[in-house]
């Protein structure tokens, strides 16, 4: 299994919101305002409470990508979300530990992509770089949603520039065989 480190010096670089930064104190209302940030493109939404809240709105992420935890500690329930992803879609599980990118991502974004079904990514580990990879091998128009916590939602659309930003970063992070 092939896997990129992220090196400390780069961490910094990447808590810094690029995108819409989408705030505010009510879940729902913050969902609805993402969810017409985010209609009429595909979309991938990381990380839990995001997942759950675009569901408590009664809307469906196109990929839902979680790690069954919030802010890297707390387990929390996901059965709901898991409930429903196999009720009308796919379920496809990763391993990608804290702080790395498994390489594994680029097939699975691919087959996703060739499946165009609702699918749900559980990640053994951390999901939080996964937005990074899908910013990097995702499709131009894309939208990749993704919590910062304390602050709020952010919505990145896929573009030319955000998409060579996120490769550079990539180029810059450590391989590792596992």
């Amino acid at each position: 299994m092939k896997l990129l480190k992220l090196p400390e010096h780069l961490r910094r670089e990447l808590s810094r919101p690029v995108g819409i930064l989408v705030e505010g104190s009510d879940y729902r209302e913050v969902a609805e305002r993402v969810k017409n940030l985010i209609l009429g493109r595909r979309n991938w939404c990381v990380g839990d409470i995001v997942v759950k809240s675009m569901l408590s709105i009664d809307f469906v992420p196109d990929t839902a990508i979680i790690d069954r935890r919030t802010i890297r500690e707390t387990y929390i329930d996901t059965s709901d979300i898991e409930e429903i992803y196999a009720r009308i879609g796919v379920i496809y599980r990763i391993y990608n530990p804290p702080g790395h990118i498994n390489l594994e991502i680029r097939d699975l974004i691919e087959t996703i992509y060739k499946s165009n079904k609702k699918t749900l990514i559980l990640v053994d580990g951390e999901e939080d770089l996964l937005s990074l990879a899908i910013i990097a091998y995702g499709s131009f128009g894309d939208a990749v949603v993704y919590g910062l916590p304390g602050r709020g939602v952010v919505v990145i659309y896929i573009d030319e520039d955000i998409k060579r930003r996120a490769l550079e970063v990539i180029s810059l992070m450590t391989p590792v065989d596992i």
